[in-house]
């Protein structure tokens, strides 16, 4: 309306919302008074400096003195005797919080025995002996009037008794067979018989010796020829000539030479 041409105020209604639904009050602003805070800094001024002089007073020595628990039983008493001695109460109190006085732990069972052992298997019956037909010490005494002709053959032939005349003695073993016939291809021994047959009968029976050219009969090797490898370069006719007849060749200790 113009400057100075009127006024405000500030209007408040209110509105009825029912009985109990609501209250209303003017809150008054709080002042604070000056001479609040000069008593409220002075009663903290005095109870600081009342905490440092509290801290400054030294305080005087106190002792303090242990406690000691008493304990229900002496462990150590009786000890030497505590099986029969203690209480069931102190051993198991001792047992439990000193290690004294326990029962000693349960023998473990023996383990089982082993099984006896089966009896060892009995060796196979021997076989019968045989009977003989003839008991050649029976009578011997007097075999010739007492012994049948069966017995005295018998006995004659498997035990040398009861005998008429004397057993004929045991035919000698055999004469083991010659390496060569030196008799055999003689007529064309030259070009029919080996070298070793040559050697073996020159050597043995004379005969197969190649001619020399001055007529006189040649050795069948030739000793010096290769004995730098003789072990494995000659054949065993020739390591057996050589060493009858010359001392080379020899696989053990030389031969006697030749005559």
């Amino acid at each position: 309306v113009g400057a100075g041409g009127g006024d405000y105020a500030q209007e408040v209604t209110y509105k009825f919302v029912g009985c109990g639904q609501g209250e209303f009050d003017v809150v008054s602003e709080r002042q604070t008074r000056p001479a609040c805070l000069f008593i409220g800094g002075c009663v903290g001024f005095v109870l600081l400096f009342a905490v440092m002089v509290l801290l400054l007073i030294p305080t005087p020595t106190t002792t303090t003195t242990v406690l000691t628990t008493t304990l229900p039983y002496d462990c150590n008493a009786g000890l030497s005797n505590w099986q029969a001695g203690w209480s069931i109460a102190k051993k198991g109190w001792c047992c439990q919080n000193q290690k004294k006085g326990c029962p000693p732990p349960p023998t473990p069972p023996r383990p089982p025995a082993p099984p006896p052992k089966p009896p060892p298997t009995p060796p196979p019956p021997q076989p019968p002996t045989p009977q003989l037909p003839f008991d050649c010490n029976a009578g011997f005494a007097n075999w010739q009037a007492g012994w049948s002709v069966p017995k005295k053959g018998w006995c004659c032939a498997h035990a040398g008794k009861g005998c008429t005349t004397p057993p004929p003695p045991p035919p000698p073993p055999p004469t083991p067979p010659l390496p060569y016939d030196c008799n055999a291809g003689f007529a064309n021994w030259q070009s029919g018989w080996s070298v070793q047959k040559k050697a073996w009968c020159c050597q043995n029976g004379g005969k197969g010796c190649p001619p020399d050219v001055s007529g006189c009969t040649s050795a069948p090797y030739d000793c010096e020829a290769g004995f730098a490898n003789w072990k494995a370069g000659w054949s065993e006719p020739k390591k057996d000539w050589c060493c009858r007849h010359t001392g080379k060749g020899c696989t053990t200790t030389p031969c006697p030479t030749a005559r």
